[in-house]
């Protein structure tokens, strides 16, 4: 006897090698399975799925799965509401505890340059929080000059930066006179990156002197007397 189709569409969920389908893909998926329903059935199950939670609808026709895996991150649909987008910056910092003030925005850069489409910059608010996209040109988005371990961590199936490329990526866009984003904070946990990694990735991004300036004035601040008084007080109460 065949197995009913939704049954081989939730053990396809299960699976959790897909974070995000879009309704095309399930609709897809769906018509592989012999004795597939009609498009109004596939619909109604559509909605049952998101209602119950086993999908999460980040915007129309985008969902993630959740029922593969229960932490799947809002930022893995980065890549379907931009072409090409990369969570980054202070995003990636605080979801490493690097950065301390984690919000529901969802930093990432796109690329810029010959080839490429003109990048939309515009914010996109949906249910699981609101996506920031800032441009940088290509040869920094990708440096060729550096291991892709290093700008691209490898722990997770979507595209994201190290957080040592959102430090650099931030730097970067700091010193820019077409960006608007301000210098990364000197208050956050510089032990919690790896320094090799971030000296190569300055290096083939060559940022050098953005961050030799930018660690500069991180040191004065962590030597600085009052600061430390302040933050013993703050563990104290």
């Amino acid at each position: 006897m065949a197995t009913h189709w939704h049954i081989v569409m939730d053990r396809r969920l299960m699976d959790g090698d897909v974070e995000v389908w879009t309704t095309g893909m399930l609709w897809n998926e769906v018509r592989s399975i012999t004795n597939a329903p009609s498009k109004p059935t596939f619909e109604r199950w559509l909605v049952r799925a998101n209602a119950s939670g086993r999908l999460r609808k980040i915007r129309g026709g985008l969902y993630l799965n959740a029922c593969g895996n229960k932490l799947v991150s809002p930022a893995a649909a980065a890549g379907f509401i931009r072409r090409f987008a990369v969570p980054s910056l202070s995003w990636v910092l605080e979801q490493e505890w690097i950065l301390n003030n984690m919000g529901d925005v969802i930093t990432c850069v796109l690329p810029l340059g010959p080839g490429l489409p003109v990048p939309n910059l515009s914010r996109v608010k949906t249910d699981y929080g609101e996506f920031w996209f800032h441009a940088l040109p290509g040869q920094l988005f990708e440096p060729e000059a550096a291991e892709v371990p290093d700008w691209r961590d490898t722990r997770f199936s979507h595209p994201r930066a190290t957080p040592e490329k959102a430090l650099c990526d931030w730097l970067y866009l700091a010193a820019s006179h077409r960006s608007a984003i301000s210098t990364p904070p000197l208050d956050l946990e510089l032990a919690r990156l790896q320094s090799d990694r971030l000296a190569r990735l300055a290096k083939a991004m060559k940022i050098e002197p953005l961050l030799t300036t930018w660690l500069a004035a991180k040191q004065r601040y962590d030597q600085d007397p009052e600061i430390a008084g302040n933050e013993s007080s703050a563990m104290a109460n």
